[in-house]
């Protein structure tokens, strides 16, 4: 298939059939799916309140993309997709990693672990810095603000 310039094909395909676009994508198990992971993280008000202010006029982008979203007027209260709701129940959870966690985990378990385990760990509460080389595994240590 060739495409001209303004990304436009000019060859008409029998198997392809266009439909107006629709107006929401997900249904229940979107919904049911966003649910689970805000209590899981946040809890079910503190990150219902957070997913109600997604690409909101008055509320905040989404960190999970750069997704452009609607004009004011006709956008959704639900402006967001399942990995935005994953993205904002991990920055809105509860749980803290405190200094005592980096006292048990060396550099060489957190370097093992997924994304999704250290995201379980909880929010830094300390600013924190890797001590230099020396005997023993190395850990991270707070640090004053």
């Amino acid at each position: 298939m060739s495409a001209r310039d303004d990304g436009s094909s000019d060859v008409k395909r029998a198997d392809v059939h266009l439909t107006e676009i629709p107006r929401t994508a997900g249904g229940l198990r979107a919904v049911w799916s966003s649910l689970r992971h805000i209590s899981r993280d946040s809890g079910i008000m503190r990150g219902s309140k957070a997913l109600l202010s997604i690409n909101q006029p008055d509320g905040f982008d989404c960190p999970g993309c750069a997704w452009p979203e609607p004009a004011a007027e006709g956008r959704s209260r639900f402006e967001f997709c399942e990995n935005g709701a994953k993205a904002v129940a991990e920055e809105a959870d509860t749980r803290r990693a405190t200094p005592a966690v980096f006292e048990h985990l060396s550099l060489d378990q957190l370097r093992a672990m997924s994304d999704f385990e250290l995201g379980q760990l909880g929010r830094l509460t300390h600013p924190m810095v890797l001590d230099p080389v020396g005997p023993g595994p190395r850990h991270f240590r707070a640090i004053e603000w």
